[in-house]
């Protein structure tokens, strides 16, 4: 009686791409046995960009459909991957086995990894969606459009030819890449079109902004960012959203410094407390110490408070990250503008000399300058923090943050609630 030696299936060590289209990949590879002297079968899974195979799925459509069975230990054997986006980076693995998935199979080893990207779509041109669809911004200012192009199926389609256009040149002009430029006081539509088909944002061209706009700047500050909120990354910002909530472009005409877009900040039914709907950072140049930063701000009406009276607004960081100066809307009705300090002392800064109205929109000023110790702050123009011979850490100012965090810890919103800005202004010398 001769008995076979049973062992584990082999490995699959030559897996590869072989060919792409726009929406599929042909694997190669060599069969192995699966332990017994049998040709093995094969579990092929695939993923966008970094493959890790216990999460990514297994393949689905085409000839590589899991479970792929053996024909011929040695031989080479190809098969394909369908379904797939055009003009996108996938990775594929496969391991033999042999029995039954999910019931009695028996595993080799995970196969070598292979690479591959898709074939760009050959289908035509068959929409045209700018971002934003509506923008207002100043004269002299930029604002970047984005032109997304999709074929009949709904599918990205990339490495086409657009041409851009505005409807009035005086007003606003357009450049190759989608940069719009103010130049007089105006509206004006820019369109983008590809392979005969068109799409439209309509841009409306704003005054500057009267002189005293931010009152309480100190003469001779160098304006570092003068950000619209015509979008939520852009002009050196960068939005990183959050579990709960969002943040947003919306439109609102009630804005005071540069309607009609402004950054919208959303807390949703549930959202927990000691979180925000997102962050939306500015990274500071090195060497900032004395800094000014002005800001439009409205909270909705009604407004659920946190019940520790803490609702920030905004934080600024210092270069270590760590240590930190906060604007708060303090209290649980009425509510005051404060600062809470988180550096060289820990303590709430504020008069608690003019209250907050909701819906009402308000502008805020701060100013720290470590020579003398200064801290400063303004509420719709009227002084309500003025401290000097406070302490600073020695290092420079590193970002600003609006990141209005509820809170405090625990607790959930029972209504939807906002917060929004309109214009971030920061200077320094």
């Amino acid at each position: 009686t001769v008995t076979a030696t049973v062992t584990n299936p082999g490995t699959v060590t030559d897996l590869a791409v072989a060919g792409v289209t726009d929406t599929a990949l042909t694997l190669a590879f060599t069969e192995v046995s699966d332990g017994t002297g049998q040709p093995a079968s094969y579990d092929v899974r695939y993923a966008v960009g970094t493959l890790s195979w216990s999460a990514a799925p297994s393949v689905g459509r085409g000839s590589c459909t899991t479970p792929v069975a053996g024909s011929v230990i040695g031989a080479k054997r190809s098969c394909t991957v369908l379904g797939l986006t055009a003009a996108t980076g996938y990775q594929v693995q496969l391991v033999a086995f042999r029995g039954t998935l999910n019931v009695n199979a028996v595993f080799g080893a995970l196969s070598n990894l292979a690479s591959g990207t898709t074939a760009a779509s050959t289908a035509p041109v068959a929409t045209v969606t700018l971002s934003p669809a509506s923008a207002s911004l100043a004269v002299g200012a930029t604002q970047p459009l984005t032109a997304t192009l999709k074929d009949a199926a709904g599918n990205v389609l990339t490495g086409r030819s657009v041409t851009w256009a505005t409807s009035n040149a005086a007003v606003a002009t357009v450049s190759g890449s989608g940069l719009v430029s103010g130049l007089v006081v105006g509206p004006a539509t820019i369109t983008a079109t590809s392979e005969g088909r068109s799409g439209t944002a309509a841009i409306t061209v704003t005054a500057l902004p009267p002189p005293g706009a931010w009152p309480n700047e100190p003469t001779g500050m160098t304006v570092v960012t003068d950000m619209p909120w015509n979008v939520t990354t852009g002009l050196g910002w960068t939005a990183w959203p959050h579990a709960m909530g969002d943040a947003s472009i919306v439109a609102d005409a009630s804005a005071s410094f540069s309607p009609v877009n402004v950054l919208q900040q959303r807390y949703p039914i549930g959202f927990v407390g000691g979180d925000s709907p997102s962050n939306v950072n500015y990274d500071l140049p090195p060497g900032m110490r004395e800094l000014y930063v002005g800001m439009w701000w409205k909270p909705s009406n009604p407004w659920q408070p946190h019940s520790s009276g803490v609702n920030k607004i905004a934080f600024f960081k210092y270069a270590d990250g760590t240590n930190q100066e906060l604007a708060v809307m303090r209290g649980t009705g009425p509510y005051y503008l404060e600062i809470e300090r988180e550096s060289t002392e820990t303590l709430w800064l504020g008069f608690e000399n003019v209250p907050v109205t909701l819906g009402v929109w308000h502008r805020l000023e701060f100013y720290f300058n470590p020579t003398g110790g200064i801290i400063k702050f303004w509420f719709d123009g009227t002084l309500v923090g003025n401290y000097s011979g406070r302490s600073f850490p020695n290092q420079d100012w590193g970002f600003i943050s609006i990141d209005p965090t509820w809170g405090g810890v625990g607790e959930s919103k029972s209504e939807t609630d906002y917060y929004w800005y309109d214009h971030t202004h920061i200077s320094w010398r």
